[in-house]
């Protein structure tokens, strides 16, 4: 069984900083039209928004990715998230998939002691587009999409999961608020980093 995490907005509170850096690229960018760009998926929504940054090249000195690591590795785990990490990590496969660059997040990991915690880290260097590298992953791992969960907080990623097959558990601190994950029917919607425990091994007993 494999638990996929998405790693902006629910590793780490990172909304406000990501919000600053995108301004840099789209000028005039309000943080309700930035909310929205994660409707979807987050390049798509930047091309058609004229960004000057093209981060799905995977360089990590452009206009988008230079800026967010000054602050990036420096943020702490959001409460519960390396406890829970752990206790997941004794019973399921754990994998990254996210729309920022492998190597980034396998940084931040090193740095915070979870990186052996993760089988994989998949970022948008593999593809920028998240159902694909959900497939790639199911494929690659010889997994059925029942076997799978993501965990994420934006609803583009929730769309994006169930292009791929899998269920979501959809998480209330990150980018997007309650009202409107629920538009995505994730299978569950969790307050705390604590919760997601539950909720995988219910949801691998069913």
């Amino acid at each position: 069984m494999h638990v996929l995490f998405d790693f902006d907005g629910v590793f780490v509170d990172s909304g406000s900083h990501l919000f600053e850096v995108s301004k840099m690229n789209i000028p005039g960018l309000s943080r309700e039209a930035w909310l929205d760009m994660y409707n979807g998926n987050i390049y798509d929504a930047s091309d058609e928004h004229g960004a000057t940054n093209k981060g799905y090249i995977a360089d990590e000195q452009d206009s988008f990715f230079g800026p967010y690591q000054k602050f990036v590795y420096d943020l702490p785990m959001v409460d519960g998230f390396e406890d829970m990490l752990s206790a997941l990590h004794e019973k399921y496969t754990i994998a990254v998939i996210s729309s920022c660059m492998s190597s980034i997040i396998d940084r931040y990991a090193t740095k915070h002691g979870i990186r052996d915690n993760f089988d994989s880290i998949w970022g948008v260097d593999v593809d920028r587009d998240k159902a694909k590298k959900i497939k790639m992953y199911i494929e690659r791992k010889g997994a059925k999409p029942e076997e799978c969960l993501l965990v994420t907080d934006t609803l583009g990623d929730v769309r994006e999961a169930t292009k791929a097959g899998i269920d979501v558990i959809a998480v209330t601190w990150g980018f997007h608020e309650r009202e409107r994950l629920e538009k995505g029917e994730p299978h569950a919607i969790v307050d705390r980093a604590t919760d997601i425990l539950d909720v995988v091994e219910n949801y691998f007993k069913s």
